[in-house]
């Protein structure tokens, strides 16, 4: 994260000193419901989530063309809560990743846009493999918005298969990191420095 930071804006210091800087402007608020009384007033068709619980159907409402969510894993096969952990603990080490879709009324369920997997045996805990999929995320939310917005993106529809998984037992933890040690292979070049130069082009061609 520190790496993505120093190669993209080194010398901002958080969020809110980027977006003074550039004059956006920031709505606070307590509750989605709050939030969608500010985007009703709002011209966008789209929004991005990055995270932060279920969102209603009257936020939803908001933008015609709906809101982007970055799921950490593979839809449809892996919804919910540590996919990440759970792909690993099914065996599927080449199945780790990120799908973008859009939200709907259930949980990691509405029409993907994009999808990428990659494999868990580049990293020795489940730490740095969560901390380099969430560096790539804004990425993927990015090019999904832009992917979104062009006149002819079809959306993939997911078929009612996969599961729905919940918080992992603490105690599992511990035999993911043991597995992911066991299995680690060196690498020249981190997952996310591949997909920066694949999602940078991508942007560049879509805009």
């Amino acid at each position: 994260l520190s790496k993505l930071h120093s190669l993209l804006c080194p010398s901002i210091r958080s969020v809110y000193e980027l977006t003074d800087k550039n004059k956006i402007y920031v709505k606070q608020v307590s509750s989605f419901d709050e939030a969608s009384l500010f985007a009703s007033k709002c011209s966008s068709s789209s929004a991005l989530f990055t995270g932060g619980g279920y969102v209603g159907a009257r936020l939803r409402s908001c933008f015609k063309k709906g809101i982007i969510n970055v799921h950490m894993g593979d839809l449809p096969n892996y919804k919910g809560m540590d996919v990440v952990q759970a792909t690993i603990l099914e065996g599927n080490f080449n199945y780790v990743g990120l799908t973008s879709h859009l939200m709907d009324e259930s949980i990691d369920t509405g029409d993907c846009i994009y999808n990428y997997t990659t494999s868990s045996d580049f990293y020795s805990n489940i730490g740095s493999l969560r901390n380099e999929l969430q560096s790539i995320m804004p990425f993927v939310l990015i090019s999904s918005f832009l992917k979104l917005n062009r006149q002819d993106t079809n959306l993939y529809k997911q078929p009612k298969t996969g599961r729905l998984f919940h918080k992992l037992h603490p105690s599992l933890e511990k035999v993911i990191d043991k597995i992911l040690l066991h299995r680690a292979k060196p690498s020249n070049q981190s997952e996310i420095e591949k997909l920066f130069i694949s999602c940078y082009s991508s942007i560049i061609n879509l805009t």
